[in-house]
């Protein structure tokens, strides 16, 4: 099988694999999981202009 993208042939189980686990990961919701965890990331280290905090390290730890 010919990628395009790249202009390089592919073997067809790996295209395979490639469109199984993405189905396999947008079945379980993964792709909203995902989501979730970087919005909660941002609760527990805000953006700002003062740099990390040591109170932030604790809190990433």
């Amino acid at each position: 099988m010919v990628d395009p993208q790249n202009g390089t042939t592919v073997p067809v189980i790996s295209q395979f694999y490639l469109i199984f686990i993405t189905l396999m990961f947008l079945s379980i919701n993964g792709h909203l999981v995902l989501i979730q965890v970087m919005a909660e990331s941002f609760i527990t280290l805000p953006m700002g202009a003062g740099g990390i905090s040591v109170e932030s390290f604790r809190d990433i730890a």
